[in-house]
């Protein structure tokens, strides 16, 4: 989400100068491919699954501990409600995000 602002803001800045400019060919290059940048940058973000599987996992019940690796091996992945705050998962998002 960062490198998006701060792409939108490039691009903002460089529409900007060159408006303010005398139009140049080397200018109007660099518009385009930073535009042409920005949108495939927008167009390969990380697709979000229509249909997650269950996978919440509740510590303490019976057979958690069969769940979660069963969970882990099929998918990769668990979900365990209260593991982390909630400011610490979006930060962890965050990083997925930009990862992808």
């Amino acid at each position: 989400a960062a490198s998006v602002w701060r792409l939108q803001r490039c691009l903002r800045l460089l529409a900007h100068r060159a408006m303010a400019a005398k139009p140049s060919a080397c200018r109007s290059v660099l518009f385009v491919v930073v535009a042409v940048a920005g949108i495939g940058r927008w167009l390969l973000k990380c697709p979000v699954n229509a249909n997650p599987p269950d996978v919440v996992v509740e510590i303490g019940g019976s057979g958690w501990e069969r769940k979660l690796r069963s969970d882990l091996l099929t998918h990769g992945y668990a979900h365990i409600p209260g593991l982390f705050k909630r400011e610490e998962v979006v930060k962890l998002r965050a990083l997925a995000e930009d990862f992808c």
